[in-house]
C-alpha cells in the first residue's frame, strides 16, 4: 500500500510540474504575442493609407490571422481595420486643420478612394463635415498645434 501511495503521489507531483511548465510557456508566448501586436500597431500607424490585408499582415509578422484578429481586439479594444479607420480620420482631421489642401486631396492622402465615403465617415466620427471643420474657429487649429 505504501508503495502505491508513493507512486500515486509521485504522479500527482509530476502532473503538477507539467501544468506549471505549460503555464510558463503560455506566459512567454503571450509576451511574444503582445510584442508582435504592438509591432503590428506601429506598422499600421505608418501604413494606414494602404494597409495590407489581414492575411498579408499576419504573414508579414509571422502569426496567423485568427491570432491577429483576436489578440488585437483583446489588447487594443478594437479591430485591426477599426484602428486603421480611426487613424485615417485622426490624420485627416489634423491635415484639414493645419494645411490648405483641398478636402479631396486630404481624403486621398489618408487612403479614401471615394470623397463621399470620406465625408460620411468624417461626419460620423467628428460630428461635422470636413469642409465645416475648415470654416470653424481658428482656435481649434491653435489648440491642435499646442497639443503637437
Amino acid at each position: 500500500m505504501k508503495k502505491l501511495f508513493l507512486e500515486a503521489r509521485f504522479l500527482d507531483l509530476f502532473i503538477e510540474q507539467q501544468a506549471l511548465l505549460r503555464q510558463v510557456q503560455r506566459r512567454a508566448a503571450g509576451s511574444r504575442d503582445r510584442d508582435t501586436l504592438h509591432a503590428i500597431r506601429e506598422f499600421l500607424d505608418t501604413h494606414y493609407a494602404e494597409p495590407p490585408s489581414l492575411l498579408e499582415l499576419a504573414r508579414l509578422f509571422g502569426t496567423n490571422d485568427f491570432k491577429l484578429k483576436k489578440g488585437f481586439r483583446e489588447l487594443f479594444g478594437t479591430t485591426v481595420f477599426g484602428y486603421v479607420a480611426e487613424r485615417r480620420l485622426s490624420v485627416a482631421q489634423q491635415l484639414l486643420l493645419l494645411t490648405d489642401e483641398p478636402v479631396q486631396q486630404v481624403a486621398e492622402a489618408v487612403g479614401f478612394v471615394n470623397p463621399a465615403h470620406f465625408a460620411t465617415a468624417f461626419r460620423r466620427r467628428f460630428g461635422q463635415a470636413p469642409s465645416q471643420l475648415r470654416r470653424g474657429p481658428k482656435s481649434q487649429v491653435q489648440e491642435l498645434a499646442a497639443c503637437s
